[in-house]
């Protein structure tokens, strides 16, 4: 009786085992830095392995949409999974509905620079003499401005589908929404009701100026919508399924549902502070003085394969991979690819070290 139950026993560990891998590093931390509380979770293989900080998009979204891809990396990157400030599990600053504005009072907070010493915050708390930055979408530029103002705290860039400039991209939404619905006028008669339809929209909301929050929430509807520019053709469902994943991968965790809805302070405070939809950073690309690695989907119609060849051509020495069946987030449409494309570059990098 005793050794049934001892097998059983067993059993079990070795199955919760494979359900959840065994860490050297899996630390959570939610920590006052620079004026706010900032969450990250620390998960690798072993501690003497180089740092690997990922900055989420957004401005609004979470760390945890790493989650289900992490596991890739962590075998030989430390993976620092952080929420920016007002986003995840850091101290939230938005109300409990999207429909309902935060106190604009709170949002002075929630400036470019404030969010690089954050970042900065963290590595010190962490006690990381250098670390490799991965910064995806809104991410991009962020981490595009911290690898330009600490290149001697960074080891190497990853610069995945980032933005570099929101009039460009911007107006790259714009061209890519008109050439998707007027295919969508070449099918049948209900098509090109629905192709004209939409065009009269992207059209009336073409006439915003660039500053407009109006026009840029109507542009990513559209985007995320009838235009599905963000994942390749034949996976308009692709986003439900990445949101189960996520699910999956927080549950051990225990991550209440509410930090995993996108905030709106963020982006709220980026958009009155630092006039974040004008912002343009395309001069800092050439300030670049860090290994760099630039990786794009080549059927992202947010961040083209063009506005990659331009951040490619405007830093020095830069890598650039464009991904095949790949849209604006190649760690859910190529995960397996696009690991080992930032394993190669890390280890390239600290092969080079003295």
């Amino acid at each position: 009786m005793r050794f049934s139950l001892l097998l059983r026993f067993c059993i079990a560990v070795c199955f919760i085992s494979l359900l959840h891998p065994a860490y050297a590093l899996d630390n959570d931390y939610r920590v006052p830095i620079n004026g706010t509380v900032l969450h990250f979770r620390v998960r690798g293989g072993n501690p003497a392995n180089p740092y690997l900080l990922i900055l989420h998009g957004g401005p609004g979204f979470s760390s945890f949409m790493f989650y289900p891809w992490g596991p890739a990396l962590e075998k030989n990157l430390n993976v620092i999974y952080l929420d920016q400030r007002g986003c995840g599990l850091s101290q939230r600053d938005s109300p409990p509905s999207p429909f309902q504005s935060p106190d604009l009072k709170r949002l002075k907070g929630y400036t470019i620079a404030n969010m690089i010493q954050d970042i900065e915050g963290v590595r010190s708390f962490l006690k990381v003499k250098k670390w490799f930055v991965l910064g995806h979408s809104w991410g991009g530029m962020l981490g595009l401005e911290y690898v330009t103002r600490y290149p001697e705290q960074t080891l190497g860039f990853i610069d995945m589908d980032g933005v570099i400039s929101w009039p460009a991209m911007q107006q790259s939404i714009v061209e890519q929404c008109h050439l998707r619905f007027e295919q969508m006028q070449q099918g049948s008669a209900a098509q090109k009701s629905q192709g004209a339809y939409l065009l009269h929209i992207l059209n009336q909301t073409a006439k915003e100026p660039l500053s407009s929050p109006v026009r840029m929430a109507s542009e990513f509807q559209l985007a995320m919508g009838p235009a599905n520019l963000y994942f390749p053709a034949g996976q308009a469902n692709a986003f439900t399924k990445f949101q189960a994943e996520i699910s999956k991968a927080t549950a051990p965790y225990h991550v209440p549902a509410e930090a995993l809805y996108p905030a709106n302070a963020p982006a709220l405070g980026l958009y009155q502070n630092d006039h974040l939809l004008t912002r343009d950073d395309t001069g800092l690309l050439g300030k670049v003085r860090v290994p760099t690695l630039i990786i794009n989907g080549k059927e992202d119609g947010v961040i083209t394969p063009a506005m990659a060849e331009k951040a490619h051509h405007g830093i020095k020495g830069s890598q650039l991979i464009v991904l095949n069946r790949c849209g604006h987030f190649p760690f859910v449409s190529r995960p397996a690819r696009t690991a080992a494309a930032i394993l190669q570059f890390a280890a390239s990098v600290n092969k080079q070290r003295p």
